[in-house]
Parts: structure tokens; C-alpha cells; sequence
């Protein structure tokens, strides 16, 4: 882990979480962007519920019942909240660090490495190499998905809301029973 801290645009663990920002720079980039992901709805989740969670901070009993490569997120689900109190926040981090784990370890299994010309203390510079897309819409913060894929969105004063695993735009589709938005019903 000490390799990708400070690394790319999304990589901050700990108290440098909320550094990170712009697009990802590769796949081990993108999976720490997923882990930021999941410890803001984490964060969100407790706050809705009047439960403080600094995801990164709690103690939790990790989920021991996957394997490598096995990607099984229901199992991950299910093994997390049985180890811990269901819908808490240490329940919440076993989730998004347990998966981000995962993801990693099989990704540098299947032969990714890292690329060290992408540390910041190789001279990687996230005020210049982290590209946004704009400069962004004020806007208040829901979360869709589920753990460990948990993500925070803009509503845009309620255009954008969450079906599923996706987000929609609700003055053009309907969020369908079957979790996806569509057109029509």
C-alpha cells in the first residue's frame, strides 16, 4: 500500500482522503477512485443515519469467504453484514476495502503493475496531470449503487436521480422495477 499512496489523481488514503480528483490515469488508479467512492457514500450513509463512519478509522471483522478472483460482491455483501452489524459503518468499510483489496491483488495477479512514473514522489504533479472535465455545477450529493460500488452523484436540484446501480435523468426516463431506467416501462 505504501506504493500507492500519493499516487496518480485518486490514490489518498487516511486523512488525505478528498484529495483526489480529475480522471484516472490507469486501472489501479480507477480502483482507488472507487475506494474514494465508497468511503464518501460510506460517510453519507452514516450521516443520513445519525452514525458518524470514518470508514478508514472503524474496526471491522473482514470477510473471509471470498477468493481471489472469485468478484463475488452478493457473497461479499452477505459475509459482511453477517460479521458485522448489518447496515453499520463498520459493515460499510469490510464492503469498499474488502472489494478494493480484492480488485487490486487480482489485478496485479493478472500482471498489472505499478507504474511509479505515476507517484507523486516521482515527480507524478495531480495539480497538472488530473484532468477534470469542467469546472463543475454546484449541486447537492445523493449515493447510488450498492457496497462495495457505492457511488456519490450530483441531483441537479432533483433532474438526476438513482435506479439500480446507474443514475438517470428523471424528466426523460422512469426508474423500472427491475432497476434500470428506461423510457417507458
Amino acid at each position: 500500500m505504501k506504493l500507492l499512496n500519493q499516487y496518480g489523481c485518486w490514490c489518498y488514503f487516511e486523512t488525505d482522503h478528498g484529495r483526489g480528483k480529475g480522471e484516472a490515469v490507469n486501472k489501479v488508479d480507477q480502483l482507488c477512485k472507487t475506494l474514494h467512492d465508497g468511503y464518501e457514500c460510506a460517510m453519507k450513509d452514516g450521516d443520513d443515519l445519525s452514525q458518524a463512519c470514518v470508514p478508514w478509522e472503524v474496526v471491522y471483522n473482514s470477510a473471509t469467504g471470498f477468493g481471489l478472483g472469485s468478484n463475488d460482491i452478493e457473497n461479499m455483501r452477505t459475509e459482511c453484514e453477517d460479521r458485522n452489524a448489518v447496515d453499520s459503518c463498520e459493515a460499510r468499510a469490510c464492503m469498499v476495502e474488502g472489494w478494493f483489496v480484492m480488485q487490486i491483488v487480482d489485478l496485479f495477479v493478472s500482471g498489472e503493475s505499478v507504474d511509479v512514473s505515476k507517484q507523486h514522489s516521482a515527480g507524478f504533479d495531480p495539480s497538472t496531470e488530473c484532468h477534470q472535465k469542467g469546472p463543475g455545477t454546484s449541486s447537492e450529493h445523493k449515493c447510488c449503487g450498492i457496497y462495495p460500488l457505492r457511488y456519490p452523484f450530483k441531483t441537479y436540484d432533483g433532474l438526476k436521480n438513482c435506479c439500480g446501480q446507474v443514475t438517470y435523468n428523471e424528466s426523460l426516463m422512469d426508474c423500472c422495477d427491475d432497476g434500470v431506467p428506461r423510457f417507458s416501462c
